[in-house]
């Protein structure tokens, strides 16, 4: 039995069909069956467009301890199509403070972080960042659910970093739990949730969290300065507001110097990151690729030399795989 025709390929009959009466009766009118026919395409891919990724949830199990983990990052194992599949994963939602200093990245997020908390010395960021790991740790010992489309989170991982939302034994929230803690705060990209709440109605609620949480002292709060806090912050938002003329995000974006964005793999959600770039012009470059410099951006359209020579430092060039270098 003949499956029926899906609701974007009857469009396509509609348009072919009403195409060829149009250019029938009007065929002498060049210039307007040209504008027809660019019309009737754009009609064709906007129907024919794949509906946006949904959340996919599956079992999981957190695999062996690696060097790049910490409280909100972690490598677990998922049953994916009837396989075990290793995954990167890092929370949507919060951010745990940082447990290293290894570079200038680091460095900078962590002094922003010490800042957020109220937090004089840098190293208080990283002991309770090292104990928000030994946490989360914890709390993963047990099987637990893993929710995610899959959407790149970049970082430090060499295997692709993917954001997820975790479910832990005992139906709680993993990123509540840290935030609740005093291990994590509420910052970071937001989704809506498996339950159906709204993620930015989530985030308000863990913004809540994270209030009760100072005021009982919990975790890194613990340590916070409050006469220092307001100026700190201010601090703070003078270097999102500077970083923020380049990267969506400032300070705490996954793109910086030390971590660019790679025009050739990037998804358009992370080149979206980027200031100036927005749906169209994640677009352009995309279909553009694949490209060999940096310099290859001017073939894009609508993608001036001012906006190349801004973003330059945030961009990186990867050969796609299969490409010849």
């Amino acid at each position: 039995m003949n499956a029926r025709p899906t609701t974007s390929r009857k469009c396509e009959i509609a348009c072919f069909f009403v195409a060829k009466c149009v250019i029938f009766r009007y065929s002498t009118h060049v210039h307007f069956i040209l504008k027809l026919s660019f019309f009737l395409t754009a009609i064709i891919q906007i129907t024919s467009a794949k509906p946006a990724a949904k959340l996919q949830s599956y079992q999981g199990t957190l695999s062996p301890a690696t060097a790049w983990a910490d409280g909100d990052s972690f490598p677990v194992s998922i049953m994916r199509d009837g396989k075990n599949e290793e995954i990167s994963a890092r929370l949507y939602f919060v951010d745990c403070p940082e447990t290293t200093s290894a570079n200038d990245n680091d460095a900078t997020r962590l002094r922003s972080q010490a800042r957020y908390f109220g937090v004089e010395t840098a190293t208080d960021v990283l002991q309770v960042g090292k104990a928000a790991t030994l946490r989360t740790r914890e709390l993963l010992a047990k099987p637990f659910k893993v929710h995610t489309k899959f959407s790149s989170a970049m970082g430090r991982s060499r295997k692709k970093r993917v954001y997820v939302m975790i479910t832990l034994h005992d139906n709680r929230d993993l990123a509540a739990v840290l935030v609740q803690e005093g291990l994590a705060r509420a910052f970071g990209l937001s989704h809506s949730r498996p339950d159906g709440v709204e993620g930015h109605e989530y985030k308000n609620m863990l913004s809540d969290m994270e209030l009760g949480a100072a005021i009982k002292k919990q975790g890194i709060w613990a340590k916070s300065d409050v006469e220092q806090l307001v100026k700190m912050r201010a601090q703070v938002r003078r270097e999102q507001q500077e970083l923020s003329k380049f990267v969506r995000g400032g300070a705490f974006s996954a793109i910086t110097k030390e971590n660019p964005v790679d025009i050739n793999n990037a998804t358009r959600q992370e080149l979206k990151l980027l200031h100036g770039i927005g749906d169209g012009l994640s677009h352009q470059i995309v279909i553009n690729r694949p490209y060999k410099s940096i310099d290859d951006l001017h073939r894009v359209k609508g993608l001036g030399a001012t906006t190349i020579a801004r973003l330059r430092p945030y961009l990186t060039v990867k050969v796609i795989a299969g490409e010849p270098k």
